[in-house]
């Protein structure tokens, strides 16, 4: 281990020395620093504006085997705790008691007894861990509904997301449920040394239940979670996997194999790691390929992402990664735990295909920055990737920003009661008002560079301003979007002449517009 790695990321010296193995040092006050070594990254934030520096997590990313780990922060488990526990209100837990509004969750923040930084981590915390618990209890709640502190009892990952097989374990220790619910908790949550236990027990009953329901004969495709896998654990205990594998059209796959692609394609990372031997590690690279190939529209569970990847080998890595550049980063986005983002984008940004795929990865960074209450993470993903990325694109993305982007950017938000108000105020107010409209980066990023949201709002302001207004509001209407870019994204899309009259006039004086405003209310 190396000086660095021992010390972690709190380095006081950017000297070499022989155990250091350093390549590149960026390290700014209050910044963002990447260290990188012969074999990973290290990276972390240091908070020091005030003199005091805060502790750091440390996340590796291998280069070799493309391994992730993170030591997280005690401040980050704490808020994670302190999250997950603001939407629970009382202890026996029913859906009239649920609350998943991170808005109301977050208005009890400000009330709580902590330093202002964790209160912002907390509140960073809040909506993707209440989305997270609102997946788990969609799958759990016929068994935890009515059973007190459940929530307490909920394992997390250092990825930010629930462990379901830990979770279940704790479920089933607490006494709480019959044998065969504990089984089945138990298969749902693919907690092996659970299942074995139990199997002796509920043998017959399982067995029973499953040929009362003649489950075999359905599907698994239209099973609940919970009749899926305790279907699944009880084929393979009861040596009856034929069944399984003849109804989901696996006959032709040995059954070691079929049963490890079924935990990789449900994403039950559990049941694939139960199921993963030294014979099979030769399959991962095409079950990692086709896991990523056949999600590639829908959500799926980072952990068993994770849980590929870390089984690759150094060839298969790279081949992974110059075949899912873009899939891998759209993933690492659906995290709670985003410190995985710009590490995977260092790897994966030499052989990126930016003509395929850029403009859809910026599109769904400013998804998540419209739709998540605290986005500051995601605002830094944004204008690191915006500066990365090659002026000729960014230009792409400005001009040919989709429907479903301006969607998001306008939800909420009426753009005709805005006009109506800023045309009732006073004379003298008016340009004022109009100027922090136009400021705002919803606004903006809405109108910027189409031609038929531009004439929309161009009719829009025709109706409540007077001419001499409209007839400088193409002047006006560049300004506040080129000045929306260098203010959000850190670079001039206009530095190449060639763009600067597209996007900006340098003669705009907004003293002209002073007087432009009718008298009309």
């Amino acid at each position: 281990m190396t000086k660095w790695e021992m010390e972690g990321i709190k380095i006081q010296d950017t000297g070499r020395d022989s155990g250091s193995d350093i390549k590149r040092l960026s390290q700014k006050n209050g910044v963002l620093y990447i260290v990188w070594t012969h074999d990973a990254i290290w990276r972390g934030v240091e908070v020091n504006r005030a003199g005091n520096e805060t502790c750091v997590e440390k996340v590796a990313v291998n280069l070799s085997q493309m391994s992730f780990k993170v030591i997280p922060r005690l401040s980050y488990t704490s808020a994670l705790s302190v999250s997950a526990s603001l939407y629970f209100h009382e202890p026996r837990i029913s859906r009239r008691t649920l609350s998943f509004n991170p808005l109301t969750a977050s208005e009890k923040v400000e009330a709580l007894p902590l330093p202002q930084n964790l209160k912002k981590e907390v509140l960073c915390l809040l909506q993707p861990v209440g989305e997270e618990i609102q997946a788990f209890l969609e799958q759990f709640w016929s068994f935890l509904e009515g059973h007190c502190n459940f929530h307490e009892k909920l394992s997390w990952t250092y990825l930010g997301t629930i462990d379901y097989g830990k979770s279940a374990g704790n479920f089933v220790s607490s006494g709480e449920w019959s044998d065969l619910q504990s089984f089945k908790l138990a298969c749902m949550g693919s907690d092996p040394e659970n299942i074995l236990r139990l199997w002796p027990n509920v043998k017959e009953d399982a067995l029973g239940e499953i040929s009362k329901r003649d489950g075999f004969r359905i599907r698994e495709v239209f099973l609940k979670r919970s009749d899926l896998w305790f279907k699944f654990w009880v084929c393979h205990l009861s040596l009856q996997m034929e069944h399984f594998k003849r109804v989901n059209e696996l006959n032709e796959a040995p059954a070691d194999v079929s049963k490890l692609h079924i935990a990789v394609m449900k994403s039950n990372v559990g049941a694939a790691r139960y199921f993963l031997d030294d014979s099979l590690m030769g399959r991962i690279p095409d079950l990692a390929n086709s896991y990523l190939t056949r999600l590639h529209r829908r959500e799926f569970d980072p952990t068993t992402f994770v849980f590929l990847v870390n089984h690759l080998n150094e060839e298969d890595s790279k081949a992974f990664l110059n075949l899912h550049s873009a899939e891998c980063l759209l993933r690492c986005l659906t995290w709670p735990l985003l410190q995985f983002v710009l590490p995977m984008c260092e790897l994966v940004w030499p052989g990126f295909d930016f003509d395929a795929n850029i403009e859809t990865l910026l599109q769904r960074v400013l998804i998540k920055i419209m739709q998540t209450q605290e986005p500051v993470s995601y605002e830094n993903i944004f204008k690191t990737l915006w500066v990365k990325t090659p002026p000729q694109y960014k230009l792409m993305f400005i001009t040919n920003i989709t429907y479903h982007i301006l969607y998001n950017l306008f939800l909420g938000y009426d753009l005709q009661q805005v006009m109506a108000e800023i045309a009732k105020a006073g004379q003298e107010n008016r340009i004022q008002l109009l100027d922090l409209f136009m400021e705002n980066a919803n606004v903006v990023m809405s109108l910027s560079v189409e031609d038929n949201k531009y004439i929309a709002f161009k009719n829009i302001l025709e109706k409540y301003f007077a001419d001499k207004l409209i007839e400088n509001y193409e002047d006006r209407y560049k300004r506040f979007t080129q000045d929306y870019v260098n203010a959000y994204y850190g670079e001039n899309i206009s530095s190449d002449n060639s763009l600067s009259d597209d996007f900006m006039s340098d003669d705009f004086n907004s003293d002209d517009l002073s007087d432009s405003f009718s008298d009309n209310d």
